[in-house]
């Protein structure tokens, strides 16, 4: 992000755990100039609201993307309910990967183990190329 970010987004009550939050929501949306709505204080953390579209795990895949960065930046997502049509997302700085649960975030390597110990895949779930039965459509 830029001085001209700086200036122009950050909010004065913004601590700078929110405002790497904010930066990281910035990132996911294409630049604050798309982000829905205001910024608003979540306690330590921000809340933002989205359009409910466009949030899947392969095509459009910004599900995806929110998970990568918020690993990476070690920065916590809960989605929550919002206005029709709109989804919110909390979201909250950590310092530690590892240690209490409410204070750490694991790195997304740690978090694929742990999901793989719980969650053996199957050789079915992994085949490639996999054909969708006939007459199958669209997810929606």
């Amino acid at each position: 992000m830029t001085d001209h970010d700086t200036k122009y987004y950050r909010k004065p009550w913004m601590t700078d755990d929110q405002w790497e939050c904010a930066r990281m929501w910035a990132s996911i949306v294409g630049g604050f100039h798309h982000v829905v709505g205001e910024i608003k204080d979540a306690g330590r953390g921000i809340r933002v609201t989205a359009y409910a579209s466009g949030f899947s795990t392969f095509d459009f895949d910004r599900l995806t993307a929110i998970v990568f960065a918020a690993h990476d930046a070690c920065i916590r997502v809960e989605l929550a309910q919002s206005a029709p049509a709109k989804v919110a997302f909390y979201l909250h700085k950590r310092h530690a990967r590892e240690g209490a649960m409410h204070l750490r975030h694991p790195t997304i390597e740690t978090a694929l183990t742990e999901w793989r110990k719980r969650n053996p895949a199957s050789e079915e779930s992994t085949t490639p190329d996999a054909t969708p039965p006939d007459g199958a459509k669209g997810e929606r």
